[in-house]
């Protein structure tokens, strides 16, 4: 869901996401004439290790109370910790679904929260004093 919309101190991450969305659009469109179907699974949280991992590599970073950022990473910290994840084995079960139809989408969500679903219908000031406030 990063590919919808910016979150502060994620911004480089997001970027990517925007770009897979962007380029996924794109290829649609040039190889529609060879049949080629293109598709953009969106997932939300998923019960795997990649907090972990981002914990164990940024926790210098993001427990510097003198930085800048502290109260962006305070409160990505406590969102994460209320957060629920989907079990990934479910999720990898759906997406085989979705890639196994004869008619793909552009877009399929996987797991995403109602909350983060609902979000990325709002205008854009709606979303950022939903982000700037949380």
């Amino acid at each position: 869901m990063d590919g919808k919309f910016a979150q502060p101190i994620n911004g480089a991450y997001c970027a990517s996401k925007f770009a897979v969305e962007a380029l996924s659009d794109a290829l649609r469109l040039e190889l529609h004439s060879n049949n080629i179907q293109v598709t953009v699974i969106e997932p939300g949280p998923m019960n795997t290790n990649f907090f972990k991992t981002l914990d164990n590599n940024s926790n210098a970073l993001s427990s510097d109370t003198n930085s800048c950022y502290a109260r962006f990473y305070e409160s990505d910290a406590s969102n994460r910790k209320k957060q629920k994840f989907a079990e990934s084995k479910k999720a990898a079960k759906t997406i085989s679904d979705i890639i196994m139809k004869s008619r793909l989408n552009a877009r399929y969500q996987v797991a995403v929260p109602f909350s983060y679903n609902m979000i990325t219908h709002f205008p854009d000031s709606l979303k950022e004093y939903i982000l700037k406030n949380r």
